[in-house]
């Protein structure tokens, strides 16, 4: 990214239509209980949680996905040589408003099985 702190990101080489898949998200099948505690600290907090999506919220009900289902991709496989089976969590975004420039939602997979994109 030439963004200042940018870092890693997915980038087009060409505009995407309303509706299109841009990239998938998967990663670990997981709920929040098991890596969002009470006791961390702020930083903690948002380290942890940076790279997950809830796949029950965006899933369709006929899926019958735990409620509190979610995709993580845990410190250790944030980075590209570390995780790269899907991208999504490489893209950048920007949520509400005017400004949104995507939206999460969830996918039945070949492969992968329930996942984002």
């Amino acid at each position: 990214s030439e963004e200042k702190d940018g870092g890693e990101g997915l980038f087009a080489k060409r505009n995407f239509l309303p509706g299109e898949i841009v990239s998938y998200f998967g990663g670990l099948r997981t709920w929040e209980d098991l890596f969002l505690f009470d006791n961390m600290t702020d930083s903690d907090y948002w380290t942890a949680h940076a790279y997950y999506l809830h796949l029950s919220a965006l899933a369709p009900s006929h899926w019958n996905l735990d409620d509190e289902l979610v995709i993580d991709i845990p410190v250790g496989f944030r980075e590209i040589d570390e995780y790269r089976t899907t991208l999504g969590h490489k893209v950048n975004h920007k949520f509400g408003g005017k400004n949104q420039n995507l939206l999460f939602d969830a996918v039945h997979h070949p492969v992968l099985g329930y996942i984002g994109c």
